[in-house]
């Protein structure tokens, strides 16, 4: 049985790229991260190319879920705070938040769980947490941000488009 490449086999020597090559690969990913964790939130597969599959293990690492675990923390403290006056934060409409509460702390555990995650469901969970045009921010309501918080947490477990049909 033939071993599955991983990110460094993708991105290393043995790809022919050298030390320069990897730097530009890592370079090409962060200056279009954006770009590319839109592709996989839309289903792009990590395999289509080098700087999906980059992506993919960015977003899918340990270190990765920690931090975006703490951001909905963050999100669920700053919706239970009284509402400041003046700041820099993007404002978030604490009603909304309160309400779907228990969903995101559930997908804050399941980002701390030991389970694998899929590249999809975390790209839905940074752009849920980061795009001022998702559910979180914008002028959606309770309803619509329930269902992306559930879309998310589905994709983190379901099956992805390196599965097949």
């Amino acid at each position: 049985m033939e071993a599955v490449p991983g990110i460094a086999d993708l991105a290393g020597a043995d790809a022919g790229f050298g030390r320069l090559g990897v730097f530009g690969l890592r370079m090409k990913v962060w200056w279009s991260k954006d770009r590319l964790t839109r592709a996989l939130a839309n289903g792009a597969a990590s395999i289509d190319s080098r700087e999906l599959a980059l992506r993919a293990g960015q977003i899918t690492a340990k270190h990765t879920r920690e931090i975006v675990a703490s951001s909905i923390d963050d999100v669920l403290e700053q919706a239970a705070r009284p509402k400041v006056v003046l700041s820099s934060q993007i404002p978030i409409d604490r009603a909304k938040v309160k309400a779907v509460s228990e969903a995101l702390t559930q997908l804050a555990d399941r980002l701390r769980s030991r389970e694998p995650v899929r590249p999809q469901g975390m790209a839905l969970v940074l752009l849920l947490l980061t795009d001022p045009e998702r559910p979180l921010f914008g002028l959606a309501g309770v309803a619509e941000l329930s269902r992306a918080i559930i879309r998310a947490g589905e994709r983190l477990d379901g099956p992805s488009a390196e599965d097949g049909p």
